[in-house]
């Protein structure tokens, strides 16, 4: 877990620093927002399967965070982000085909520091 930490903290900390740690209002709230959630997302996988390795942790997780995104296509998430803050965060709302690259900056840095971490133990 202490290895989601710091890419969640840093974009946690954008958010904080930004105004409102909610509101995606600006581009780099929503940017940061982005990757925050891909990392929280490897995080969970993680935390589900602790001994899978960095690349296969990344693959899910990034291709977790890019299934969602294409929902977003369904109008659905929007619908619903509507009705419940938690639904906006969970699901989003509307698709951004840069969103699947950012995802990609969430991810890769914790799979780094991933692989770091257990290539020294």
């Amino acid at each position: 877990m202490a290895l989601t930490a710091g890419s969640l903290a840093v974009a946690l900390g954008i958010r904080v620093t930004r105004g409102s740690v909610l509101d995606s209002d600006n581009p780099l709230n929503q940017i940061s927002g982005t990757i925050l959630y891909a990392a929280a997302v490897y995080g969970a996988v993680l935390f589900l399967f602790p001994r899978s390795r960095p690349l296969v942790v990344a693959v899910y997780a990034a291709g977790f965070c890019w299934l969602v995104e294409l929902f977003q296509l369904t109008g659905l998430p929007a619908a619903w982000s509507a009705q419940s803050v938690l639904s906006r965060l969970a699901l989003g709302a509307h698709f951004d085909p840069a969103d699947l690259a950012w995802y990609l900056a969430g991810v890769l840095p914790v799979a780094a520091l991933h692989h770091f971490v257990t290539r020294r133990r």
